[in-house]
């Protein structure tokens, strides 16, 4: 008996500490697929740098890219009552179990960066989603290409069309998806003749791109006039790979090649990393679509300022889409 009015007391005691937690106090479960991914990595610093305006701090989570960890964790996060959940998944279309779950519990929870179906989202009153459009980044990419080809003849063996190589994420990852789809589309409607060489899968990550990569730029009957990476870490893994080829730069010297030179190959990526624009500043990447994710942070943390002290959505700087959706605009990047 005296066990049961000491549990009793306890929950009464944790619930009171709970209601009475100011946003200032709050601690957020900030749960992130895979912290080896670049992009995050510069997501992750943004985010926390972006949270110190309001004083509420993060407790992060790292699902080392795998759904079973990233489910054990928000059932074990669920459990602690938080007052809210900001989750990066995993797999973005097996993510109704924990809105299911959040909701049962009464826990907002805040997506990010890979959107759920929209469907998942709207089945709960108290789950948000901040990103950027997937298909608008493959768009602006396309838009990246169109300058280059202003610039450039890109058909260095002049055989009437560009031989191309797109770099592939993650297999069923939406934005992995959705990027080479709409890229594929863009560049066989094109006026321009484009030759799809392949579309090499390389999951997002910088080595992998660079060792799928090395022996095909070493065999001289491989001729490539144009790279397409779903992402900047790929896109600087393919330019590792032309270098170590005696591509993209003076053999001799070890300076840059100009872009008129045939043995400067033109790669495009996405994100807008810190080390893809100094590599654009190099003269090795050509350009990348940015995403911004200062102003991602900036809207997300907004976001959650609002949840945690039920202030009117509609005062927010971003407008939500459906009442649930904010996305934050893709932008060119290239080296003027």
């Amino acid at each position: 008996m005296k066990r049961k009015l000491m549990l009793l007391l306890m929950f009464t005691l944790s619930g009171i500490l709970s209601a009475c937690q100011t946003p200032g106090d709050a601690v957020i479960p900030l749960m992130i697929y895979d912290q080896d991914d670049l992009f995050m990595q510069t997501f992750e610093a943004s985010l926390l740098e972006a949270s110190q305006a309001y004083g509420y701090t993060f407790d992060v989570y790292d699902a080392n890219g795998s759904q079973l960890i990233q489910n054990n964790q928000f059932k074990d996060i669920v459990a602690e009552n938080p007052p809210l959940i900001l989750i990066n998944p995993v797999d973005r279309v097996g993510v109704y179990p924990l809105i299911e779950l959040a909701e049962q519990a009464g826990i907002p929870l805040v997506f990010f960066n890979r959107e759920p179906l929209r469907e998942d989202i709207l089945s709960s009153p108290d789950t948000y989603y901040v990103g950027s459009e997937a298909s608008q980044s493959a768009r602006i990419q396309y838009e990246l290409i169109e300058m280059l080809l202003e610039e450039l003849a890109l058909d260095v063996n002049q055989d009437g069309s560009i031989q191309t190589l797109i770099l592939k994420g993650q297999p069923g990852h939406q934005d992995a998806e959705i990027r080479t789809d709409v890229i594929q589309t863009l560049l066989m409607s094109s006026e321009h003749a484009f030759d799809l060489l392949d579309v090499e899968v390389a999951y997002f990550d910088r080595q992998e791109a660079t060792g799928r990569l090395l022996q095909r730029f070493t065999d001289e009957t491989f001729h490539v006039e144009l790279i397409v990476s779903n992402n900047d870490a790929m896109a600087l893994g393919a330019i590792d790979a032309l270098v170590q080829s005696g591509l993209m730069v003076n053999p001799e010297t070890g300076d840059v090649l100009d872009r008129s030179a045939e043995n400067w190959v033109p790669v495009v990526g996405i994100d807008g990393l810190d080390v893809a624009i100094d590599s654009i500043d190099r003269g090795l990447l050509y350009g990348t679509v940015f995403h911004n994710t200062d102003l991602m942070s900036d809207v997300i943390t907004e976001l959650i300022e609002a949840l945690l002290t039920e202030a009117d959505l509609n005062g927010l700087s971003q407008p939500l889409m459906d009442g649930r959706v904010i996305y934050i605009d893709y932008e060119a990047y290239l080296d003027d």
